[in-house]
């Protein structure tokens, strides 16, 4: 699934790969997130940027100046701004990827209880 230019994702896996969508990105953050930062230099320099991005991309698009979460871009040029309401999942999704996210940053070990709840 190709994320676009500034780290969000799409909703679907292949062509037309549909729009742009805040849940969905959450949820790759958060996916990258468990994939421990091991390995050759050239892919956790990839893996840390994809991250970054995602959650730049997360932000950024899809959180509102009250910070609610919507599904649909609320900020950038291709926001939406009818039948684009704050969506639940999509603010559960970002909240555990931005944990997620933190933890990794901090160089913590994500609590395995954390991983079990949504998944």
């Amino acid at each position: 699934m190709p994320p676009g230019e500034d780290g969000d994702y799409p909703e679907r896996l292949t062509r037309p790969y549909g729009p742009r969508r805040g849940d969905v990105t959450a949820q790759a953050l958060r996916l990258a997130c468990l994939v421990p930062d091991t390995g050759e230099r050239d892919r956790l320099m990839a893996l840390r940027a994809a991250r970054d991005r995602a959650c730049g991309a997360l932000i950024r698009k899809y959180v509102d100046d009250d910070g609610a979460v919507h599904v649909f871009p609320v900020r950038g040029a291709d926001r939406r701004r009818e039948n684009n309401p704050p969506n639940v999942w999509a603010a559960i999704f970002a909240y555990q990827a931005l944990r997620f996210y933190g933890s990794v940053l901090r160089g913590r070990r994500i609590p395995p209880r954390l991983v079990r709840l949504l998944a």
